[in-house]
């Protein structure tokens, strides 16, 4: 999928089904791809809410980032 902008990937990480080892068990096993974020695992929602919070006092301008 190709986004518009980087904020567009905060909080989408990507899960993958672990079929072959959760073979036998009950339940599903997913992992989540966290180093497919933005910051690479870092909490991207954090750092979005960090940014908009700033733009709204004033530090920050919107569109700079």
């Amino acid at each position: 999928m190709i986004h518009s902008a980087l904020l567009a990937t905060a909080g989408r990480t990507p899960m993958v089904e672990l079929a072959r080892l959760a073979k036998g068990l009950t339940g599903r096993v997913v992992a989540k791809l966290e180093t497919t974020n933005p910051c690479g695992g870092v909490k991207d929602r954090v750092g979005v809410a960090l940014i908009h919070a700033a733009e709204v006092r004033g530090v920050l301008r919107p569109g700079l980032w």
